[in-house]
């Protein structure tokens, strides 16, 4: 075979299988996360991050950023070289006000913040499709997270974490 891998890449159905494979597996680990945890075993071949930082103050700030308004453009050719999903293809064109967004993705120590300041209870915070979500669920807290008294656990694959 030659590059890129394209639509007629005899490689074209291994990528495809590549990326289905990795979908099973994301959606094997939330199914696995959604057992009881005596359920599952910590594993060697599985280890939980070695880097996890669980103390808030030990991180650097995360700082709304300023992004200027501006045209997005969506402009991917279905002869395109690099892989894509199907609607990824084609061409949109849409202006953007600004708005901020923090540097960093939020973490776990900020979106508790939300949660114990009653996010979770104000629908003003929710887009109607998920608000609709949190009232059928009656959720307090994300999935992942375990209330123990005032504290709060995070539940990875195998384990659960302070």
């Amino acid at each position: 075979f030659s590059m890129p891998i394209d639509w007629e890449s005899p490689m074209w159905p291994v990528v495809m299988g590549i990326e289905h494979e990795r979908i099973h597996l994301e959606t094997s680990s939330v199914l696995i996360r959604q057992l009881p945890i005596a359920s599952v075993r910590p594993s060697p071949e599985w280890p939980a991050c070695s880097t996890m930082q669980t103390n808030a103050e030990a991180l650097e700030a995360n700082v709304l950023m300023t992004v200027p308004a501006q045209k997005v453009i969506n402009d991917k050719a279905w002869g395109s070289a690099y892989y894509g999903w199907d609607n990824e293809y084609g061409s949109q064109q849409e202006s953007v006000s600004e708005f901020s967004a923090s540097k960093f993705l939020v973490s776990n120590g900020e979106y508790l913040s939300f949660v114990q300041d009653g996010g979770y209870n104000n629908a003003k915070y929710w887009e109607a499709e998920s608000n609709k979500w949190r009232e059928y669920t009656k959720a307090q807290h994300p999935v992942f997270w375990i209330k123990r008294g005032d504290d709060y656990l995070y539940r990875s694959m195998l384990e659960e974490h302070p």
